[in-house]
């Protein structure tokens, strides 16, 4: 007696969204072991899912991360017919300690040879323990894994070592750039403008907000998020009293408030791109095309929508910088635009379609020359059927009609003797 063997599949959840993992078979011989496929329609669903669409999720993934931040990156240097007296990053800055750990931390890969680890010396004169690195993403600038990113699980500050939850694609090479950041976008050393307005008698003061990552001053001298705040305090305490304005979050999350002052705010010159990675003044939310949208605040208040540089009525310089945006090559590491890159996206979908509905289209005709190939030689034609039975009927009753006449022959012979 043999078992029917039971196929059961291994879910996943992602932000509400329930996925296959795996498939395997059971039976009582196999329980729990992969199913082994080789062809047929579960084959080609595993093959598509797991190849063909990773391919393009990946790609729209990448565009939606271009436009979001691309997009936000000249929306957070404008102002809209309101500004802010309240305002809360949409991400937050997860690290070990707000203190001492740096907005981001940019590297050069010493020693490489795994896609698993790698180490970089230079990281050892500014850590202090083992965990001060630990949970933050490493994105690869450039080398074989550039664009890619993953979690650091494991430090040694003693070697420069840095481990990640998962392997890259490629190992790493001397010289490969990252940058080690928890913001879901690259930042760069710079700063940018804090504008405080007073809206009684359109009197603006700007301080400047630096955010230096440029390591040139040793251990503890590039910008933390507690150095940033301090200084945001600093400018506001100095124009306009209100000390104290910037705080943030257990989950790092960055607040300005000056409710308590007669003062509003806006943002320029932002050249670290510190605003459109943390998400201050963004027009998008979301950082991939699963998360992607317009910020909630701004959908519900077109006022938000940052067309202007200045106070100036009229002013519709930053409206026209975001027009500007998709005529720029901003995509795919600066080759395309992103028209082109969708349009890339989609042409690409069409072709690959078009070829796997001719693929189809073919295989199909070929299987049916094969059924009639076969049914030439083993089928069963139901008008040949019919006429041979009539045959074999006919032959029958003749058979039957001369035994019958022998019968009376012989009855009438014997009769008359």
């Amino acid at each position: 007696l043999f078992a029917v063997p039971t196929f059961m599949a291994t879910y996943g959840s992602l932000d509400g969204i329930t996925e296959v993992s795996e498939v395997q078979v059971t039976d009582i011989f196999v329980d729990g072991a992969d199913l082994d496929t080789d062809g047929g329609q579960l084959e080609g669903l595993l093959l598509a899912r797991d190849q063909i669409l990773v391919e393009f999720v990946d790609r729209l993934d990448s565009f939606a991360k271009d436009l979001a931040f691309e997009f936000n990156k000249v929306h957070t240097e404008g102002r809209g017919l309101e500004n802010y007296k309240l305002l809360t990053s949409d991400f937050g800055v997860a690290v070990p300690n707000f203190a001492t750990v740096p907005l981001a931390t940019n590297g050069s890969v010493t020693t490489g040879g795994s896609a698993s680890q790698f180490v970089d010396t230079s990281l050892i004169p500014l850590a202090t323990a083992d965990d001060f690195f630990k949970g933050l993403d490493v994105e690869v600038t450039s080398g074989a894994n550039e664009g890619q990113r993953r979690r650091i699980v494991g430090f040694d500050f003693a070697s420069g070592t840095v481990i990640f939850d998962r392997k890259f694609d490629n190992a790493f090479t001397a010289g490969d750039t990252y940058q080690i950041t928890s913001l879901p976008f690259l930042i760069q050393n710079g700063g940018f403008d804090l504008v405080a307005i007073n809206p009684a008698n359109d009197v603006e003061t700007t301080f400047r907000i630096d955010v230096d990552l440029d390591r040139l001053g040793g251990a503890g001298t590039d910008t933390t998020l507690d150095d940033l705040i301090a200084q945001i305090n600093a400018g506001f305490g100095a124009f306009v009293g209100a000390a104290g304005a910037a705080s943030r979050s257990t989950d790092g999350k960055l607040t300005i408030d000056v409710r308590n002052t007669n003062f509003e705010f806006a943002f320029a010159n932002d050249s670290s791109n510190f605003l459109a990675a943390i998400g201050l003044n963004n027009f998008f939310t979301g950082r991939n095309a699963l998360e992607i949208g317009v910020r909630p605040d701004v959908r519900a208040n077109p006022n938000l929508v940052a067309a202007a540089r200045s106070e100036n009525s009229g002013d519709n310089a930053n409206a026209l910088a975001l027009a500007d945006v998709f005529e720029q090559t901003l995509a795919e590491d600066g080759t395309l635009t992103l028209d082109q890159s969708l349009n890339g996206i989609i042409s690409s979908l069409g072709v690959q379609s078009q070829s796997a509905r001719q693929l189809l289209e073919n295989q199909s005709v070929l299987t049916a020359n094969l059924l009639t190939q076969r049914e030439a030689v083993s089928g069963v034609n139901l008008d040949e059927e019919a006429a041979q039975l009539v045959k074999f009927q006919r032959a029958f009753q003749a058979s039957a009609r001369m035994v019958r006449v022998i019968d009376e022959l012989l009855e009438t012979l014997i009769n008359s003797i």
